[in-house]
């Protein structure tokens, strides 16, 4: 319809026009949300491929089943807020930006410790692919900020620290190809968890050679 609602009631008409055009004019509208003071919850109209990176800034953003396609090196920004990201599907387009860089899912290191989270960060029903990294998060050591998992499909690398707790539940690990083939001596980064901080598994499956 071009008219999302949120939480506290106020409502953001973006027009059909901007719902059905290009992808860069829907994220825009989504990161306006996500930056806005008021209402806790933005949810995708659409699909949505674009080159910018969506910060999340402690916000619920709902994917609706949705997928979200970027040519960026980092598709989602978890920064200090934290946030929970849900139902969606975040697709790093074939594992390389046009140039060259690895693909992260989620990350929040850009601007260096400033951008570490010292709050929750929730991932919720969330399907990885095309991506060097699922996500590449950092949290505020002694922060107490916790990272939960949920029944998401994580290809490729996966790696985070700092965090009070991980927990991953009812998730699948399954291989990336980020490195094709994999070079002489290098570990297998195609398929890894590589935690640095307390983390647990609970009714996980795991693809073989991850």
């Amino acid at each position: 319809t071009g008219v999302w609602n949120d939480k506290v009631g106020r409502v953001l008409s973006v027009g059909t026009g901007a719902i059905v055009a290009k992808g860069a004019e829907v994220a825009t509208a989504i990161q306006t949300k996500l930056n806005a003071t008021v209402g806790t919850e933005v949810s995708f109209p659409s699909d949505v491929k674009t080159s910018t990176t969506l910060n999340v800034n402690g916000k619920t953003l709902d994917g609706n089943g949705y997928t979200l396609t970027s040519d960026a090196q980092a598709i989602l920004k978890v920064t200090t807020t934290g946030g929970t990201i849900k139902n969606l599907t975040v697709d790093g387009n074939n594992q390389r930006t046009s140039d060259g860089k690895a693909t992260r899912g989620i990350y929040n290191e850009s601007a260096g410790h400033a951008d570490y989270t010292s709050s929750d960060v929730n991932i919720e029903n969330v399907k990885f692919t095309g991506t060097a990294y699922t996500f590449n998060l950092y949290a505020v050591a002694g922060s107490g900020a916790k990272l939960n998992v949920t029944d998401c499909t994580l290809q490729g690398w996966t790696s985070f620290t700092n965090f009070a707790s991980t927990s991953f539940k009812d998730c699948d690990f399954t291989m990336g190809t980020y490195y094709n083939p994999i070079p002489t001596g290098e570990i297998g980064w195609n398929g890894c968890v590589r935690p640095y901080n307390q983390t647990t598994f609970e009714n996980c499956d795991f693809a073989p050679g991850f």
